[in-house]
């Protein structure tokens, strides 16, 4: 059984549909936000790593944690590579 009226879903469809009318927006929103990332990627790259080292110690999930901390930083790694110059 749905819990969703149908003012629910007509909102729903009413924010998609203007969403999709203006992708660019989001790309601008980004293109903004790269300076400030580019800004703090060089003093949190290396607490990041820090952490991942010490979070792999946690018996039980610190291995997972670790790897995926390790996995973010390479992806944020490539963002910078071809945002920040």
């Amino acid at each position: 059984m749905s819990t969703t009226t149908a003012p629910d879903v007509a909102a729903l469809r009413r924010l998609i549909d203007r969403e999709m009318a203006a992708p660019a927006q989001g790309l601008e929103s980004a293109a903004l936000a790269a300076p400030e990332f580019c800004a703090i990627w060089a003093q949190a790259k290396p607490i990041l790593l820090a952490l991942a080292s010490f979070i792999v110690i946690i018996p039980g999930f610190g291995a997972s944690a670790a790897a995926v901390l390790r996995g973010l930083v390479a992806v944020a790694d490539e963002i910078a590579k071809h945002t920040c110059r």
